[in-house]
């Protein structure tokens, strides 16, 4: 899986510029990593996780804009539930169905109320169709901090890591 180095001040300054999709926070994390002598790949291969697909409550998103506010339950307690699905050549989501089984369980157990079933499905195979091979991301949350706030679900694809 790769050697284990020293960190070195001069891989930090010979690393390879990060491609336009990737966040400043990949980047400070692969410093943190690299300062604490974790595994190192090249910086530049933090791109693979950036999301091509994001969707706030079904409404397209950039997906470097995506935020979770500070008084979102979820944020506050961990007040949610997530799905990862996989998604197959084609652009199809592997077994949606058992996702959203287990998806719609979880919520149940902590009273989470969830939009119909039909509107989670069609949010995951937009993302699959528009990502192409990967993985979607369904995460929902109960909201802002109000009792009576409504559910906040993000959508989001993300290609398979290359290693």
């Amino acid at each position: 899986l790769g050697e284990t180095r020293s960190p070195s001040p001069l891989l930090l300054a010979a690393a390879p510029p990060l491609p336009a999709e990737s966040s400043a926070l990949c980047f400070m994390l692969a410093r943190v990593l690299v300062a604490r002598g974790c595994r190192q790949r090249p910086l530049s291969s933090l791109h693979r996780f950036v999301s091509t697909f994001a969707s706030v409550n079904g409404e397209r998103t950039d997906p470097r804009a995506l935020t979770v506010s500070a008084w979102d339950v979820s944020f506050q307690r961990g007040d949610g539930v997530f799905e990862v699905v996989r998604v197959l050549p084609g652009g199809k989501p592997r077994a949606l169905s058992l996702h959203l089984d287990r998806l719609e369980r979880s919520a149940d157990a902590i009273q989470l109320p969830l939009p119909p079933r039909e509107t989670l499905s069609d949010w995951c195979t937009a993302a699959a169709a528009d990502g192409g091979i990967g993985s979607v991301r369904l995460m929902a949350t109960k909201g802002a901090a109000e009792w009576d706030a409504p559910p906040t679900v993000f959508v989001m694809w993300q290609p398979l890591p290359s290693w």
